[in-house]
């Protein structure tokens, strides 16, 4: 008889939305990613155009704090006022960040908050968990 071809369900690739500054943060990210397939990376360098990406539904948002034309924390309060981005869940990124800044990010909505230089193994951590 014939060979069967795999009928097999693909799953549905996962967004990860990275609204960075730092071009050269592009890559470490994309290489944390590539740990859950089929899981890519969206790229914003503002924060508006982040905002207008969140809209896609991403799985994950990486959001840094310093950001050329919105502030961090303003990107993230407008992404908690809007019912469909609401539910994504947040990490934000930063440096020198105190307890009660990062407190304060939770407390608006971030799902989590990570000093840089980042600690890769954490973000993996929490990125996994989100993710898998």
């Amino acid at each position: 008889m014939g060979s069967t071809a795999a009928t097999g369900l693909v799953a549905p690739t996962k967004t990860v939305l990275h609204i960075e500054h730092t071009l050269a943060s592009f890559p470490l990210i994309e290489a944390i990613v590539q740990r859950w397939p089929p899981v890519r990376v969206a790229a914003a360098m503002h924060g508006r155009l982040g905002l207008e990406l969140a809209q896609q539904q991403p799985a994950l948002i990486l959001l840094h704090l310093e950001l050329p034309d919105l502030p961090g924390l303003q990107v993230l309060q407008r992404l908690q006022e809007n019912a469909q981005t609401r539910p994504i869940p947040v990490i934000t990124l930063g440096e020198g960040a105190t307890r009660a800044l990062a407190a304060h990010l939770r407390a608006v909505g971030a799902h989590a908050h990570l000093t840089e230089p980042l600690d890769v193994a954490q973000l993996v951590a929490l990125a996994g968990a989100i993710l898998a």
